[in-house]
């Protein structure tokens, strides 16, 4: 069972959530919270919360506010779009934070605009990138250290025909890789950095483009050191099963590369399918199906059940009058239900390192809120 941790409000009106982020920035062995709030089309308005993982109170007893220097006209109806950890980029001890700004969404792409690296020390603004290409910066994603520079370079989003993942030097302005997906017409939803497969110590790429005109979906796994294709799936048929969000979920079927959780929806037939993905081509391991719910996002948490593995939480939205959400732990190796818990509707979910085990915290429409995990039976 989970058992309610702390509670973290947000009084003041906002238009958009981005988190929870977990990094350990003070470097004491357990989590910090990086939540981010902004009102819609208005970056300057942009705060970051980073909460203690301990007792969810504000670090230094405030949010941060994000100045975003101009370096270009950029479009006028600009918002927040991603916020991730990219570690200590300048040597001074203290994690960094790239921050990416796009435009309002047209036809499903977003405006040029940039992306900014802030300290999460002062929350000073140290570099900028930006660009007139579609939709760069709406999504960002570390890779590690492609050029060999001693940095971690990161991949950001472009859409300038067909749909691009480019990797930029965090050492300097320079594209060291663009790839060009092989979809026609088609827009990245979303990208995020997933575990070493190529054996290379760089993070691989998992990319989700949606199609025009109702197409499915395809993911795309892209090699971390210069964008090649490891695999990619897609739907047969446009309106078929929609690949909705991904998450790593550490090697389950032993065979050396680690695998991929998804969610899957049909929207004809009203239900979500939760699926494990092999990494080494994307065939499905094994499903579950789930109704009347949807998830927006997905994280694998440590193993739980003593299986060996990495389990999936999700946050749920309950479909239906006066419903809410529910976060659930699913066990890799069987897909059951470790444990259900039901909560506000949340839009993000993390797991935090903690001394004593695991703690989930949850983003959603009045604030952060953290489980503990209690007592999990075994999923085998």
């Amino acid at each position: 069972m989970l058992r309610p941790a702390w509670e973290f409000p947000i009084k003041e009106k906002t238009d958009y959530w981005l988190g929870p982020f977990v990094t350990d920035l003070d470097q004491d062995g357990c989590d910090e919270v990086a939540v981010l709030v902004s009102p819609q089309f208005e970056p300057n308005g942009a705060r970051v919360w980073l909460l203690s993982g301990r007792d969810g109170l504000p670090r230094g007893g405030k949010a941060h506010v994000l100045d975003f220097e101009r370096r270009r006209a950029c479009h006028p109806q600009e918002g927040v779009s991603t916020l991730i950890d990219v570690g200590d980029t300048n040597g001074d001890g203290v994690t960094d934070f790239a921050v990416g700004v796009c435009g309002g969404v047209l036809f499903g792409r977003s405006g040029p605009t940039g992306v900014w690296l802030f300290s999460s020390d002062d929350w000073r603004p140290l570099r900028h990138w930006c660009s007139n290409e579609d939709s760069f910066g709406s999504c960002i994603a570390p890779v590690g250290d492609v050029n060999g520079d001693g940095q971690s370079d990161f991949a950001v989003t472009n859409d300038y025909g067909p749909a691009s993942v480019e990797v930029l030097s965090m050492s300097g302005d320079t594209r060291l890789w663009v790839k060009k997906l092989p979809i026609e017409s088609g827009f990245i939803v979303d990208l995020i950095a997933i575990e070493d497969r190529d054996g290379d110590d760089l993070k691989e790429l998992a990319v989700r483009v949606g199609g025009r005109w109702l197409a499915p979906t395809t993911l795309f796994v892209l090699a971390g050191r210069d964008g090649a294709v490891l695999w990619s799936r897609s739907g047969a048929l446009p309106g078929e099963w929609d690949f909705v969000t991904v998450s790593d979920a550490g090697e389950v079927d032993d065979d050396g590369v680690p695998d991929l959780w998804a969610v899957i929806s049909e929207p004809d037939l009203g239900f979500t399918r939760v699926e494990l993905l092999s990494g080494r081509d994307g065939t499905t391991l094994r499903s579950a199906d789930r109704f009347q719910c949807s998830a927006d996002e997905i994280k694998a948490c440590a193993d739980l059940d003593g299986d060996g593995v990495n389990e999936l939480v999700v946050p749920w939205w309950l479909e239906g009058e006066d419903s809410d959400g529910a976060i659930e732990v699913i066990s890799s190796r069987t897909l059951t239900s470790l444990c259900y818990f039901p909560c506000e509707e949340g839009v993000g979910v993390a797991a935090l390192r903690m001394p004593h085990g695991l703690r989930l915290v949850t983003t959603g429409r009045s604030g952060s809120q953290a489980f503990d995990l209690v007592r999990v039976e075994a999923g085998r």
